[in-house]
């Protein structure tokens, strides 16, 4: 498990790039791009264009010997879907995740997140996000969540998100 991940995404997703403050230690979930916690690489699927990423779980995210703690799973969920939010043009805070953990998740290999917007009401935007294995094949967890529109000027730096980059 000591060896790198391989993030090999497929042929029709698109890098996805953030600003400055986004990794590089700000965030619990995409900051430790070198720890044995979690690494992940966000994209774009220019097919579905849904908000996906590839993400590799270590021992410092170890809840069963062996397998994914049921709460980092949840954060990257809550990150990845915000993400799709924020993509689509939403600058937005969580209200609420709602986590269905379907399987234990193995440590040390990469899985595939794959969010969405699913609709938007009012200042609430309506998401959906799964961690299943790259081929879509097996599906680990899902969740829906509702995040709240805020003012974009009180994000200062995390604005780029918006533009995807």
């Amino acid at each position: 498990m000591d060896e790198e991940p391989k993030f090999h995404p497929p042929s029709h997703w698109k890098l996805a790039t953030f600003p400055r403050r986004v990794g590089a230690g700000r965030s619990f979930v995409s900051g430790d791009e070198s720890g044995d916690r979690l690494r992940i690489q966000y994209y774009t699927d220019t097919v579905s264009q849904e908000f996906c990423a590839l993400v590799w779980w270590g021992l410092g995210a170890e809840g069963p010997p062996g397998h994914a703690h049921g709460g980092s799973m949840a954060a990257v969920l809550d990150e990845s879907m915000g993400f799709a939010a924020w993509h689509a043009g939403h600058p937005v805070v969580a209200a609420t995740i709602t986590v269905h953990f379907r399987a234990r998740l193995p440590l040390g290999e990469v899985f595939a997140v794959r969010s969405r917007v699913c609709s938007k009401e009012g200042a609430k935007v309506m998401t959906a996000g799964r961690i299943e294995t790259i081929d879509g094949k097996r599906c680990y967890s899902e969740a829906d969540g509702i995040f709240i529109e805020r003012p974009m000027e009180e994000f200062g730096e995390l604005v780029g998100v918006v533009q995807g980059g």
